[in-house]
């Protein structure tokens, strides 16, 4: 016998000392230890709600360490022996299951962002936007749930659409209209815009949401001109064709509004609400009766400080508004090179305009007069124009 082995009889005498001393170790009931055991699962569920991998595997290892610890003094000062084993596989089987789901549902609400978004932005965005969802914990829902924010928004809509519709044939209408929205929307993924939707002959796109941007109003005011140099282009190619040029109608505005997903379970859509959207849609309209391709508000003028060259046209009245709203024409970025002409055309417009809003009208005619000089059919001059002498206590020589 090795000096390690116990004699039957020292194994006797030691379980009889311990019947002796009263010296047992006590083992739960199955209830005790299902209980034991489910108070760890549902710890360890706590513990995993958690969407860091990195804080919740620390926590899981002081978690079981912590019940190593306490099991094994329960063991030696208590003699109580618990299910060390399944206690301490419980809190990892918890976080890979945990994993597992998150991974699930990472992927499924990924899925529905780039469904919703990839036709909505350039992939670029989309991608940005996954990244920056997934890296806050891959909740997906809190960047598509409604919002109040503050951003800008363009609406587009070919001008004299219905004429050109009625002179080719349906399909030639739907490859033209196809290939000048797919130009046009390119200008506002260029600039980090959001296509919100199409509208059979125009479109509506938001910039700064979803993807928060600063520069909202000056990326909106660059996609409205990229449209307008993009259209020339088009234009050319159809004179060169011998068909007829295109004209577009532009309105940009900035402002509060509420974003997100809108419509039923089934069928949502990415939109925007809000009051300063339909001023937007009014703007755009207005282009008809000032003759004009880009108007935007006074907001979006403010935002966009010296970068653009403007003109402002007066207030308007609009629905909804119990104050009048000021609005502009978008001319062109305030480093484009102008013809001199048209410099000289603005310079005097805008002196008119200043006469006329101090009620200076025999100074409003003078500059109004030599404005339209160089732009005869400029339709805003020809009205203020015709205030001014309105307005003027005598008849002007």
């Amino acid at each position: 016998e090795t000096q390690n082995e116990m004699f039957t009889a020292e194994i006797l005498a030691n379980m009889i000392a311990t019947i002796l001393d009263g010296d047992y170790v006590f083992f739960p009931t199955v209830f005790g230890r299902l209980g034991w055991l489910l108070a760890i699962g549902l710890v360890s569920g706590f513990v995993c709600t958690n969407r860091r991998l990195l804080p919740v595997t620390l926590l899981v290892l002081i978690f079981t360490w912590a019940l190593y610890r306490y099991s094994n003094h329960l063991l030696v000062h208590s003699n109580v022996f618990l299910p060390t084993l399944p206690a301490l596989a419980i809190p990892w089987l918890t976080l890979l299951g945990s994993i597992g789901a998150r991974l699930a549902l990472d992927d499924r609400e990924i899925r529905l962002l780039r469904d919703t978004f990839g036709r909505s932005v350039s992939p670029a965005i989309a991608q940005e936007l996954v990244t920056r969802i997934t890296e806050e914990g891959g909740d997906g829902q809190k960047a598509l749930l409604s919002e109040e924010c503050v951003g800008s928004i363009l609406f587009l809509d070919v001008a004299n659409f219905t004429p050109l519709s009625e002179s080719v044939s349906p399909e030639r209408l739907f490859l033209f209209t196809n290939e000048l929205l797919d130009r046009l929307a390119e200008c506002v993924f260029d600039n980090q815009g959001s296509l919100i939707r199409y509208t059979g002959d125009g479109l509506i796109a938001l910039f700064g949401r979803p993807i928060v941007r600063e520069d909202h109003a000056i990326l909106a005011c660059e996609a409205g001109l990229a449209m307008q140099e993009r259209l020339r282009l088009l234009n050319d190619e159809r004179s060169m064709r011998g068909e007829p040029v295109v004209q577009i109608r532009i309105g940009i505005n900035t402002g509060t509004m509420i974003v997100g997903l809108l419509g039923g379970q089934k069928r949502f859509d990415y939109s925007v609400l809000g009051n300063e959207v339909n001023v937007a849609a009014r703007f755009e309209k207005l282009n008809k009766d000032f003759g004009t391709t880009i108007l935007v508000g006074e907001p979006t003028i403010r935002e966009t400080e010296s970068k653009f060259l403007s003109r402002p046209l007066g207030s308007i009245s609009l629905k909804g508004k119990t104050r009048q709203v000021s609005v502009y024409e978008l001319v062109a970025r305030s480093d484009d090179p102008l013809h001199e002409d048209y410099r000289f055309f603005l310079d005097h417009f805008n002196r008119g305009y200043v006469a006329i809003r101090n009620n200076q009208y025999e100074e409003a005619f003078r500059e109004f007069s030599l404005a339209i000089r160089y732009r005869p059919q400029d339709l805003a001059t020809q009205k203020l124009l015709a205030r001014a002498k309105e307005r003027m206590p005598t008849e002007p020589v």
